[in-house]
């Protein structure tokens, strides 16, 4: 695979995860929209993987479910950590 499109991988996975941060910053005391910001983030994150997998013909069921499951894990701990 070309070393151009793997820096754009990353830097649209970098743009992606800053673009969370950010948006989580900008709502701070407002947490549903804070978990909305999360949401997204996590959704983009798993698209993302997916089709960075699917591109590099490594894609497999075993990597969508840790894309999903490190997804739900960061959903529970967000809402854990806004609902106290």
């Amino acid at each position: 695979m070309n070393h151009n499109i793997r820096i754009f991988d990353y830097l649209l996975l970098l743009l992606i995860l800053t673009g969370g941060s950010l948006g989580f910053i900008f709502h701070k005391g407002n947490p549903v929209t804070q978990f909305l910001v999360v949401f997204l983030t996590v959704l983009l994150y798993i698209a993302w993987g997916i089709w960075h997998h699917k591109t590099e013909d490594r894609l497999s069921w075993g990597v969508v479910t840790e894309y999903l499951l490190v997804g739900a894990l960061v959903l529970l701990l967000v809402y854990l950590a806004l609902l106290f």
